[in-house]
């Protein structure tokens, strides 16, 4: 195989949130309310994109902006079977909903003709409950919970080429001299599935990989650690595989990593692998 740039997305990204306990909330764009966000890994129409497929931008050109406000009413109504409570609280406490907002906004920018820089901020957490306190069984023990997230996301994609059965070599050179420190994940998908190789080594994860970028009782901590995916037909090549040892799988936002280490440096992997690194 020919080596020349595959058609790969490299993906720097950074994302915070606040920590509550609260509920789960799709309402992410206004769009897709109306499909109940079927597809909405898969679709790239506009700006919102950023929550549900960060690469999706590099599908958008110039500025496009997405920005919406849904209201959410829950309902929850407690039946009480015969508890008694203490100072003559004993009613069912009526209904614990009621409206709330959720809000989004999102934007990306296409800089040039391959590079693609995006921001949202979403609330994927929330909704609170209260039932009345005067009429409320178990007011002893609580009548109201509330909880929440903002989150925020920027993202930086390069893409690199477009083309066909093509592979990217990084243990060419010196990868600390290639402006990508700090990588999050390098994706090989949305290349019409032909299938792209990724050539790799400890020494190229430790140059442009991110410490404790996934840190849990599979992954450890303390590792530089760099993601890599792709299509079914796409592969990475260790080219010191004798220095890899595997160390399990892990579940990042629902896929399914392969976990391999050697020394400080530490990849997840979520397409086949050429050579077995313990073989």
């Amino acid at each position: 195989m020919t080596k020349r740039t595959v058609p790969a997305m490299l993906l720097l990204a950074f994302s915070g949130a606040t920590s509550a306990a609260a509920f789960q909330l799709w309402e992410q764009n206004a769009s897709g309310i109306a499909t109940a966000y079927a597809g909405s890994a898969a679709v790239a129409d506009n700006a919102s994109t950023i929550f549900f497929n960060p690469a999706g931008i590099t599908l958008l050109p110039g500025i496009q902006v997405s920005a919406g406000v849904a209201g959410v009413a829950p309902s929850y109504k407690f039946s009480n079977g015969g508890s008694s409570g203490l100072l003559g609280a004993g009613g069912d406490g009526g209904n614990a909903g009621g409206w709330s907002a959720v809000p989004n906004a999102y934007i990306s920018w296409q800089l040039a003709p391959d590079w693609f820089v995006g921001l949202g901020v979403s609330a994927p957490f929330g909704l609170n409950t209260e039932y009345d306190q005067g009429n409320w069984i178990g007011l002893e023990s609580n009548f109201s919970t509330a909880g929440g997230a903002i989150h925020a996301m920027a993202d930086v994609w390069l893409q690199i080429n477009k083309g066909f059965d093509l592979s990217l070599d990084l243990t060419s050179g010196d990868p600390g001299r290639v402006p990508l420190e700090g990588l999050a994940k390098i994706d090989l998908s949305g290349n019409g599935g032909r299938g792209d190789l990724l050539n790799i080594d400890a020494n190229a994860v430790e140059k442009l990989g991110q410490r404790d970028l996934v840190v849990n009782d599979q992954t450890g901590s303390g590792y530089v650690q760099l993601m890599i995916q792709g299509d079914a037909n796409d592969a990475v090549n260790l080219a010191d595989a004798e220095h890899w040892t595997r160390n399990g799988t892990t579940v990042v936002d629902g896929e399914t990593y392969e976990v391999l280490t050697a020394g400080d440096a530490q990849l997840l992997v979520g397409v086949k692998l050429q050579h077995d690194p313990n073989a």
